[in-house]
């Protein structure tokens, strides 16, 4: 898929379209992983690489299931986390109690709250916005 897309040179540079470029790799993914397969997830939410799903066919098809997508593209590969109670997506926790879903703010262990360093690889426009909130 990349070699259609994206030359050996753009690989590993940001640009102002990286994100574009890795929505439209990882859109090739959901539609694969959500019709193309045996086993498909009740629920497939994805935003840039996190992907958040429901399953509700048993840990043993969730794991074939997993090793599916992993099979997809060899450069792309998806780390399982399951939980019965909760689990963490972006900046949140959903909490699974009695068929209900409740939230908490969820912030990486590595969270410094520090703002972005000027310094950062980020472009300019990432940087002047965190300024402004």
């Amino acid at each position: 898929f990349w070699s259609e897309f994206c030359s050996e040179t753009w690989r590993g540079h940001e640009t102002e379209n990286t994100c574009s470029y890795a929505d439209l790799a990882m859109g090739v993914i959901d539609e694969k992983a959500k019709f193309g397969g045996s086993l498909k997830p009740m629920l497939w939410w994805r935003y840039r690489d996190d992907i958040f799903d429901i399953w509700t066919q048993g840990l043993p098809k969730l794991l074939e299931f997993t090793d599916y997508i992993n099979g997809l593209y060899p450069t792309i590969k998806f780390e399982l986390v399951y939980s019965d109670s909760h689990l963490n997506v972006l900046d949140l926790t959903l909490h699974f109690r009695d068929g209900f879903i409740s939230t908490d703010v969820y912030a990486k262990p590595t969270d410094s709250y520090l703002y972005l360093p000027f310094s950062s690889s980020h472009p300019a426009r990432c940087k002047r916005v965190v300024l402004f909130g």
